[in-house]
C-alpha cells in the first residue's frame, strides 16, 4: 500500500497523460488502415484504366480476318466489273457478214486464216463507206442529209493497200477495230442531229466534219521530247481534201493553237487547231519493238489515216496505236480528234454524245470559236487540223476522190456518197441544176451566223479479254470473243461490188459476192420485233470446203448459243 501511495497521490498527472495519449494512438490506427485501403483502391483504378487503354495495332486475328475479307469481295467485284465489261464490248465486234462467220472462233487479236483476210480486201472499203452512211451525210445529188461529211476524213487503210496481197492478220485487226471506234463517233454525231427534229442540214446542229482521227500516244509525255517523226507531223503538210476544202496549215492566219491574231485585214482570226503532241505526246515508237498492235506501213500510208504503224527502212516510222497500253491494266486507250461546225447552243449535246459513246470515253481537252463575227466575217476556219496531226488521206490513189480507181471503173465516190459522180456539182443537164441548187443549200448552211467551230480531243477506251485469276471458274462465253454477235443497234454491212450505195444504218446489207436477197433470207429476226437484222448470227467455224455463202444458215444441231443483243 506504501509503495501505491505515489501513484495515488500523482493520479491526475497520469490519468490526463493517459487521456492525452489515447486520441493519438487511435487516430494513427484510424488513418494507417484508411490508408492502406485507398492506395489499394487507387492502385486497382490505375490497372483498370491502363487495361482499358488499346494499342494503335491490337493483335485482333478477328479484325485482320475481316479486313481481308473486304479486300477480296473488292477484288472480286473490280474483277467481275472488267468481265461485264469485257463482255459488253464484244458486242461491238462486229464483221462484215460475209467474214463473220468465219471469225466465231477467232479468238480476240487472234490469229486469222487467209480466206476472210482475203475476203476483207474487197470488204473493208464497204466497211468504210458503211460507216460513213451512219452520219447522214448531206449528198449533192438529192440534198438530202445532216451533215457535211466528205468519205476521206473518216480515218483508213490507203484503199489500194490489199489490192494485191491479203492483209496481215494485226493489220485486219487495226483496220476493223478502227471502224468500230469510228462507226460510234459517228453515231454520236448523227444522234445529236436526229434527236434536235432537222430536217435538212440548214437546221442541223453538226453541219460539218472537217477532221477526225485516231492516234496513239506517250504517257506523261508533255510535247517537250524530240518527236523524231522527220517532219511527218507538220501542220498542213500532208492534209487531205475533207468538208470545205484541203487541209491547211491551222484554223487562223496568224494564232497559234487556240490563240488569235489580227488578220491581214484587221479582222480577228482565232485558231482552234490543236497540238495532239502537246496532249497526247509523242506517238513515235522509238523502243523498236513496238507497241501492241504496232505494224509496218511506208510513211504515207501511216499519214492516211488508217490504224498508225511505221516500217523499217530510211523513210519509214513505228507508230504506237494506242496511248494506255500497260501491260497490268485490264484496259488500252486509243486518242480520238474531231473538228466540226456546229450551232454553238449544241456543243453540250455533243459532248453529251461522245461521253455516252459504248466505248467508255474521256473527252480531254474541247476548244471553241464563233465562226464569224458580227459582221458576218469569218474569224475562224473549220477546216485544218493543228500540228502532230497523222490523218487525211487526199483524193489521190488509196482515197475516196473522183479520180481514184475505186468502183473498178474510175467513177469514185465524193461527198455525195454516190457512185459515179465526177464532180460535187451533179450529172450533166437537169442533175447538174439540181447539184447547184444543192451545193447553195450547202454553202447556205454553213455560213449560219450562229455557227462555231469546236475540235474536240478524247480517249476511247477498249478493254483487254478476261482473264480470271487462276484457279477460279469462268463461265464458258467469256472464254473468246463472238466475233459475229449482233451489234448493238445497227450491224456491219458491205456495199454491193456493182457499185450501189451501201446499206443505211438499220437495213439489211449485201455480200458484195452475194445478192442482197441472199443475206435477207437466211437471216434470222431481231429480237424486239425488228425483222431486218443485217448481221450474221454466232455459229460455229464453217468446213474447210466450205464458203461464205453456205454457212449463212446456222446449223440447227451443235449451235452455240449467240452473244445476247440489245433490244
Amino acid at each position: 500500500m506504501d509503495k501505491l501511495k505515489p501513484l495515488i497521490v500523482h493520479k491526475f498527472w497520469i490519468i490526463l497523460f493517459i487521456a492525452l495519449l489515447l486520441p493519438v494512438i487511435g487516430w494513427s490506427m484510424a488513418t494507417g488502415s484508411l490508408a492502406k485501403e485507398i492506395e489499394e483502391r487507387q492502385s486497382s483504378i490505375d490497372q483498370a484504366f491502363t487495361d482499358a487503354q488499346v494499342p494503335s495495332n491490337p493483335p485482333n486475328q478477328t479484325w485482320s480476318t475481316a479486313l481481308k475479307q473486304i479486300n477480296e469481295e473488292k477484288r472480286k467485284y473490280n474483277a467481275e466489273s472488267t468481265r461485264y465489261l469485257w463482255e459488253k464490248q464484244k458486242e461491238l465486234f462486229v464483221w462484215p457478214p460475209d467474214i463473220a462467220t468465219f471469225m466465231t472462233e477467232t479468238p480476240y487479236r487472234g490469229e486469222i486464216s487467209i480466206k476472210p483476210r482475203n475476203l476483207y480486201r474487197s470488204a473493208y472499203k464497204f466497211e468504210i463507206l458503211r460507216a460513213h452512211k451512219l452520219a447522214n451525210p448531206y449528198n449533192l445529188e438529192d440534198g438530202k442529209g445532216l451533215v457535211d461529211l466528205d468519205p476521206n476524213i473518216i480515218p483508213h487503210v490507203p484503199l489500194d493497200k490489199w489490192e494485191t496481197v491479203s492483209p496481215t492478220s494485226e493489220d485486219m485487226w487495226n483496220a476493223q477495230e478502227d471502224v468500230w471506234l469510228v462507226t460510234s463517233i459517228l453515231k454520236a454525231i448523227a444522234k445529236v442531229n436526229e434527236e434536235s427534229g432537222a430536217a435538212n442540214i440548214s437546221e442541223s446542229p453538226v453541219r460539218q466534219i472537217s477532221v477526225l482521227e485516231l492516234r496513239g500516244g506517250t504517257v506523261g509525255d508533255d510535247g517537250s521530247a524530240p518527236a523524231g517523226d522527220g517532219g511527218m507531223g507538220m501542220d498542213g503538210e500532208m492534209g487531205g481534201a475533207g468538208g470545205g476544202g484541203m487541209f491547211g496549215g491551222g484554223g487562223g492566219s496568224g494564232g497559234g493553237m487556240g490563240g488569235m491574231a489580227d488578220g491581214k485585214d484587221g479582222s480577228l482570226s482565232i485558231d482552234v487547231d490543236m497540238d495532239l503532241v502537246k496532249i497526247f505526246g509523242n506517238d513515235v515508237d522509238n523502243s523498236g519493238g513496238g507497241g501492241d498492235g504496232g505494224s509496218e506501213m511506208p510513211m504515207d500510208e501511216a499519214l492516211g489515216g488508217g490504224f498508225g504503224g511505221g516500217m523499217g527502212g530510211q523513210n519509214s516510222q513505228k507508230l504506237k496505236r494506242y496511248y494506255n497500253e500497260e501491260e497490268e491494266l485490264p484496259y488500252k486507250t486509243r486518242a480520238f480528234y474531231l473538228k466540226a461546225t456546229i450551232q454553238s447552243s449544241k456543243l453540250p449535246n455533243l459532248l453529251a454524245q461522245l461521253s455516252s459513246m459504248p466505248w467508255p470515253t474521256k473527252i480531254i481537252r474541247v476548244q471553241r470559236a464563233d465562226l464569224f463575227d458580227d459582221s458576218m466575217n469569218p474569224i475562224a476556219a473549220s477546216t485544218g487540223g493543228g500540228m502532230g496531226r497523222r490523218g487525211g488521206t487526199s483524193r489521190g490513189a488509196g482515197g475516196f476522190g473522183s479520180e481514184s480507181d475505186f468502183t473498178g471503173g474510175g467513177g469514185g465516190f465524193n461527198r455525195s456518197g454516190g457512185p459515179g459522180f465526177e464532180s460535187d456539182m451533179g450529172v450533166g443537164g437537169a442533175g447538174n441544176l439540181q447539184g447547184q441548187e444543192n451545193k447553195s443549200l450547202l454553202d447556205s448552211a454553213l455560213n449560219d451566223p450562229e455557227l462555231a467551230v469546236v475540235t474536240i480531243a478524247g480517249l476511247m477506251t477498249l478493254y483487254k479479254p478476261y482473264v480470271p485469276p487462276e484457279g477460279e471458274v469462268v463461265a464458258e462465253n467469256t472464254e473468246q470473243p463472238q466475233a459475229g454477235a449482233e451489234p448493238t443497234d445497227a450491224a456491219a454491212s458491205t456495199t454491193p461490188a456493182d457499185g450501189s450505195e451501201p446499206a443505211a444504218a438499220g437495213e439489211n446489207p449485201a455480200n458484195p459476192a452475194q445478192p442482197a436477197a441472199t443475206t435477207s433470207e437466211n437471216t434470222p429476226p431481231q429480237s424486239g420485233g425488228n425483222t431486218t437484222t443485217p448481221a450474221e448470227p454466232a455459229t460455229p467455224a464453217p468446213a474447210a470446203d466450205s464458203t461464205p455463202s453456205d454457212t449463212t444458215q446456222p446449223p440447227a444441231a451443235e449451235s452455240k448459243p449467240a452473244e445476247p443483243v440489245k433490244p
